[in-house]
């Protein structure tokens, strides 16, 4: 193929590439005071400890899979705030 070739695919396939975007979602008054919409908007709740950490609960999760955490903020390792097997049985 020669140069013009290349071109006018090139230029055929940047043309056609909006018809596989997707189309935008319409915002209405619905959807801003929605649960899908303060979800984008959320952070994560933190707490520094005296030695350092952080307790954290990241609200960008699902409600199921939320649960605190330590941060070790020197090296970002998380862990678990709680003992959830203790938890459970208690």
């Amino acid at each position: 193929m020669n140069s013009k070739a290349h071109l006018f695919v090139g230029a055929l396939l940047a043309a056609a590439a909006p018809l596989f975007a997707q189309a935008p979602k319409p915002i209405t008054v619905a959807w801003c005071y929605s649960d899908e919409a303060e979800a984008i908007t959320k952070m994560p709740k933190t707490d520094w400890t005296s030695d350092g950490d952080v307790i954290l609960l990241d609200q960008t999760r699902p409600a199921d899979k939320q649960a605190l955490e330590r941060v070790r903020a020197a090296t970002g390792e998380r862990r678990p705030a709680t003992d959830a097997a203790a938890a459970s049985v208690a």
